[in-house]
């Protein structure tokens, strides 16, 4: 997609600002897609692949390569509305900076916990490929009986939706929790609504979701119920110090999912977006 036409896309007022920054990636399952510019940006570049472009001496796919022209060219745009000059910058100390924030976050009690939850869960899977066999026999078996008041058929969806969202938040709950804990505006979340509340709401949900999903996975291994156990425990604890840690989280109203559908003028308002007002 080129400048123009992305800034043209960005007016039209059948998408909702800022729907992308708090959603779980999970395009598949959104049923907000034909209204997010993100979406809408990425399905126009699935043209692009398999050939390779390289920038300042590193190779990226084409349809990376496209995009990040894009941003490039939109940021020299607005810093030379701003009056920005991008190359007075101290590139050493921004760097500096933001080295010693993500060290900060990576070693916050929440980012420590969230990734070895995730570790402990591609562990307990990849250990455990002989008991999702088993199962998957056994439901064969069944199905091929067809027993009265039996259906295996809607258990095996069961399974394969729970160990999906497993997989999917397993290490998202993480990004998320360290996107929080990195925002600009961690330090001042008491002053209200913040970017960092919307981050640790994503992991919040993802974190729900898990612990649903675990369950189902534990009616359907009994047998296991030793170590799966741990995982909704993990989740547990990982839920209470987000909630305490950022206390606006669960309260923040995310575009889109969480405004009922606004209108572009009231999603604007309610997030302070002024760079893509709808022409009129």
């Amino acid at each position: 997609m080129k400048k123009e036409q992305l800034l043209g896309t960005a007016r039209d007022p059948h998408f909702i600002p800022g729907i992308h920054k708090y959603c779980d990636r999970w395009c598949e399952r959104c049923e907000f897609t034909q209204r997010c510019l993100n979406y809408a940006s990425l399905d126009e570049d699935d043209n692009s692949h398999g050939s390779k472009t390289e920038i300042n001496g590193v190779e990226f796919s084409d349809k990376t390569s496209k995009r990040l022209a894009l941003a490039i060219a939109l940021l020299k745009d607005v810093a030379r509305k701003r009056g920005v000059d991008l190359d007075a910058i101290d590139t050493v100390d921004v760097s500096g900076e933001e080295e010693a924030k993500h060290s900060e976050a990576d070693s916050h009690e929440l980012a420590v916990m969230s990734m070895e939850y995730a570790q402990s869960t591609g562990r307990w899977f990849k250990a455990n490929d002989q008991l999702f066999a088993r199962k998957r026999e056994e439901l064969l078996r069944a199905a091929a009986l067809d027993l009265p008041g039996a259906n295996p058929e809607e258990q095996a969806s069961d399974l394969k939706e729970s160990i999906e969202v497993v997989r999917w938040y397993q290490f998202q709950i993480h990004v998320k929790l360290l996107r929080a804990l990195m925002a600009d505006d961690f330090d001042a979340l008491d002053d209200g609504p913040s970017d960092a509340d919307g981050s640790a709401k994503v992991a919040l949900i993802g974190v729900d979701r898990s612990l649903a999903a675990w369950s189902v996975l534990l009616a359907y291994f009994p047998e296991a119920q030793d170590d799966i156990l741990d995982f909704p425990a993990a989740l547990e604890r990982i839920r209470r110090i987000t909630e305490r840690t950022f206390p606006g989280a669960r309260s923040f109203v995310r575009p889109g999912f969480d405004t009922q559908d606004a209108s572009w003028a009231e999603s604007a308002e309610l997030f302070g977006i002024d760079e893509t007002r709808p022409m009129t």
